[in-house]
């Protein structure tokens, strides 16, 4: 009999304005994997968690206190994920923020810093930021052994010139940080990566990507 393979996995985490979602991936080669997600949090929550096949393993709205935030919304996926894989397979886990500011151009392992400046960065994003950052903390509560990495959606666009993110205003409002951001980033990242595959050399050359949401 073949020896069974224990695979090491990767959690990555979305936490949204009132969703949640979460995907575990193999950590060697991306490839389908469990999703699962809880949208409407804070309201008449709904909850779905698929395997790698997309069939459907839950189907239902978890309960009041399980659906109120995005920490309970999290320990709830994470103990439906847990009695049906190994958890303790999680080897790293990455999360989703939409803000970097231009302190943060990559991705970047979380401490106790590198939190804190993810936080002071709320102004600019208020409607995400808090969320992305209430899932990442829920996160390293709750999987502690694994090592939490941030991913930024402004990191994307890094190299646009001063000429592009300067905006029509005085000088001194730049200074003190005034300046224009693209956001999607990790949209934008994956397409980048995957559409030249599709492509052929000669229609590569003009390309025009639209995130819609």
């Amino acid at each position: 009999m073949r020896p069974v393979v224990r695979q090491d996995l990767v959690l990555v985490v979305n936490a949204g304005s009132s969703s949640l979602k979460l995907a575990l991936l193999a950590a060697r080669g991306i490839g389908q994997g469990w999703r699962a997600q809880v949208e409407r949090i804070g309201g008449p929550a709904f909850a779905e968690i698929r395997d790698g096949e997309g069939v459907l393993h839950l189907s239902r709205a978890p309960g009041t206190n399980e659906g109120r935030d995005h920490v309970s919304a999290l320990a709830f996926l994470l103990g439906e994920l847990g009695s049906r894989i190994d958890l303790s397979r999680i080897v790293a886990t990455g999360h989703r923020i939409v803000h970097g500011g231009t302190r943060f151009t990559g991705p970047v392992r979380v401490d106790a810093g590198v939190d804190a400046g993810i936080a002071a960065l709320e102004p600019f994003a208020p409607l995400h930021q808090p969320h992305n950052l209430s899932g990442l903390r829920a996160a390293m509560t709750l999987l502690p052994q694994a090592p939490h990495v941030a991913c930024f959606d402004t990191a994307f666009h890094r190299t646009i010139p001063e000429s592009r993110y300067s905006l029509p205003l005085p000088l001194s409002f730049r200074e003190n940080g005034l300046r224009r951001f693209g956001f999607h980033g990790l949209s934008y990242t994956w397409i980048a990566s995957e559409l030249p595959k599709q492509l052929s050399a000669r229609r590569r050359r003009n390309v025009v990507v639209a995130h819609l949401g």
